[in-house]
């Protein structure tokens, strides 16, 4: 497993946007769907943002195809 930040720091007010990449082997991103350690890791990034002051907006789970994906936020799975 890959992981990796992306994208360039944007200050809006005081925050910072970044966006976390996280490499799944392709097999697992034939059907985009959260496994039980994709929430639990989404979890702790919500709760430990929150310690830190940022806010997790989403985390989205790409597919083979180019429209297909799973978006947290969508499923109203973040707070």
């Amino acid at each position: 497993m890959e992981t990796r930040t992306s994208g360039s720091e944007r200050g809006v007010g005081e925050s910072t946007r970044r966006n976390l990449c996280i490499g799944a082997p392709a097999s697992t991103l034939r059907a985009p769907q959260p496994s039980q350690e994709d929430r639990a890791l989404t979890k702790r990034l919500v709760d430990a943002g929150q310690l830190l002051g940022i806010t997790v907006l989403d985390h989205i789970i790409l597919g083979d195809g180019s429209e297909s994906y799973y978006s947290f936020a969508d499923e109203g799975l973040l707070p």
